[in-house]
């Protein structure tokens, strides 16, 4: 149009503004979702309530255990269902707590790819049973082969001990110990004709505690170490239900796993697996596709499979956080607990020194009862030496001049200890002649010596048989060949010494080299080596006639401080550790 000034102007105003920003509007939005949009803000609006939806919410990635009275929860019965987390079960519209029921999942098995959560669903397991039970109910052998896993539970006065793969002593310490608590159970259960831990308390009125054998990481057990392991999990697989000793494992892979022990597992939880061929050897058709979080699950339940999200085992932002306060929790509840614990595994240094020794109370007891300690049990940690009302003599067998060495350090700290008189017969002068102070008598080869000797070995003889006792006399005579040559004895007199003289007060300890005593010809070792009840010997199993064993080839040279302690003409035997360094 033109105006009175002759200009053009629009008749229409001009819309090319809103046809930007709309065009703008919906390249930032799809259509749906500005639909989406306007309806939300219509229900906003007006206040609207959505309709129920046909399906629940997702399970939420994180879910912390509920909190419990654990103080109060120790005064109650035992509980062996315990929650684990929470369940997600679409066919029936419902999601509710995953109950954790040791009497029927157990043997358990959790499976699941590094990093999704294995260590940590132990860790609210092993938690959450040590909240319901006390320790007079429920323990834990906790076997860590994985990453410290199990390392924050470690304090709880519910856990005998916390063992790594590395720590090989400790480990095979716990396997053995295992199988002794099964023998042991299996004897009791015997003795009170009873065929189950129920029948037993129920009997007896008395209260045994559950065994939880808890293994995380079981895949990383070494091939040598594969059949010594398997053989005490497959006694639990067979053994451990009706003796109240339970096995609860976590791995990478179901192949970990022997055919034998796969056929006794009663329940496998699948955590988010990157290889779907265990989801389909354990579940089959039934699988789940679940989502990789961790934590985040899936198990047959009545021939169904639902998925489950593990609960986290106490609350923290972060991993970190969670470890403290899961040591803050053992801590309280370790203190918190006066009564009866488990044992931890017995453990001594791999060297020490012989004020060692001399710190152990028992050693001034046995010295007291005129008993001489020399080392300890490597099992048990239980005192080893020289019982003469038991033993009536004693004799060291040494293999190298280092273990000689060791072997007379470890009994001259008992000899120098002892109340009783102590008396040396020394033939090779050079070798002991700066040990003649810590004796109150020395015999010599001279000839001197050997006849007032050879009486003081009669005057004991007959006294024994005269039913007197003279004075408690340590006899040591650190070689036993030139003893023979020397001394005179024929070893007919020798051996009635040893049996007899004991009786009168006169122990004698001999000593000479495995070559001489095992292996020699003349007749008096002949005779003597049929005559050895107790003492100590410096070598493998495999290879010493001494000890009545089958040895094995595999076994490793043992290091300098380490023995065999012998009893009963070698038909008993147990390592032991000596003081020293190996």
């Amino acid at each position: 149009m033109i105006n009175h000034l002759g200009q053009a102007e629009l008749l229409t105003t001009d819309l090319s503004a809103a046809e930007i920003v709309q065009a703008e509007y919906e390249e930032n939005q799809t259509e749906l979702e500005v639909v989406v949009d306007e309806i939300a803000q219509t229900t906003k609006e007006n206040d609207l309530n959505l309709p129920t939806k046909p399906w629940l919410p997702d399970l939420l990635p994180q879910i912390v255990a509920p909190e419990v009275a654990w103080e109060n929860e120790w005064q109650k019965p035992r509980r062996m269902v315990v929650p684990f987390g929470m369940l997600d079960i679409p066919e029936k519209q419902a999601q509710k707590e995953l109950l954790f029921d040791l009497e029927k999942f157990t043997p358990a098995v959790l499976l699941g790819s590094s990093g999704y959560g294995k260590s940590t669903a132990l860790q609210t397991l092993v938690l959450n049973l040590a909240r319901y039970n006390s320790p007079t109910q429920v323990q834990f052998n906790l076997l860590d082969f994985g990453n410290n896993g199990l390392l924050p539970l470690r304090k709880l006065p519910h856990v005998a001990d916390h063992v790594r793969l590395d720590e090989r002593e400790k480990f095979f310490k716990m396997l053995q110990r295992i199988l002794e608590t099964l023998e042991k159970r299996k004897a009791l259960f015997q003795e009170h004709g009873v065929v189950n831990l129920e029948q037993y308390e129920a009997m007896t009125k008395q209260t045994l505690a559950v065994i939880v054998n808890v293994i995380d990481a079981y895949d990383t057990i070494i091939e040598d170490e594969r059949e010594t392991v398997d053989s005490t999990i497959n006694r639990i697989l067979r053994e451990g239900a009706a003796l109240g000793v339970l096995l609860v494992m976590s791995s990478n892979q179901i192949s970990a796993y022997r055919l034998g022990m796969r056929s006794n597992i009663a329940k496998t939880l699948l955590l988010y697996l990157v290889n779907n061929d265990d989801l389909i050897e354990v579940l089959g058709r039934k699988r789940l596709q679940i989502p990789p979080l961790p934590g985040r699950g899936q198990l047959e339940i009545d021939d169904t499979v639902d998925a489950f999200q593990t609960y986290q085992p106490i609350s923290g932002d972060d991993s970190l956080s969670i470890v403290k306060n899961i040591v803050l929790l053992t801590e309280k509840m370790d203190a918190a607990w006066t009564g009866e614990r488990p044992a931890p595994i017995p453990m001594l240094p791999l060297q020490f020194a012989t004020d060692y020794l001399e710190s152990c109370f028992e050693v001034s007891e046995l010295l007291e009862q005129d008993e001489l300690p020399l080392a300890f049990d490597i099992q048990t940690t239980a005192l080893k030496g020289f019982v003469p009302s038991k033993h009536h003599f004693f004799t060291m067998i040494y293999g190298t001049e280092e273990q000689r060495q060791m072997l007379d350090d470890n009994l001259m700290f008992s000899l120098r200890k002892t109340k009783a008189k102590t008396i040396l017969v020394d033939f090779e002068e050079q070798v002991y002649a700066d040990s003649y102070a810590f004796f109150d008598e020395v015999y010599t080869a001279e000839r001197t010596d050997t006849e007032r000797l050879k009486l003081l070995l009669a005057d004991y003889v007959k006294l024994a048989g005269s039913r007197k006792s003279g004075a408690h006399v340590f006899m040591y005579i650190p070689n036993l060949r030139l003893f023979f040559e020397k001394s005179g004895l024929t070893s007919d007199n020798f051996i009635l010494t040893l049996k007899q003289a004991w009786r009168a007060g006169l122990y004698i300890i001999i000593s000479d080299s495995i070559n001489y005593l095992e292996k020699g010809f003349d007749l008096n070792v002949q005779e003597f080596r049929k005559n050895i009840t107790a003492g100590v010997v410096t070598a493998r199993v495999t290879d010493t006639d001494t000890l009545k064993a089958m040895g094995s080839s595999l076994e490793k040279n043992l290091p300098a401080n380490e023995a065999y302690f012998f009893e009963a003409q070698g038909t008993k035997h147990t390592k032991i550790r000596l003081a020293g360094e190996a």
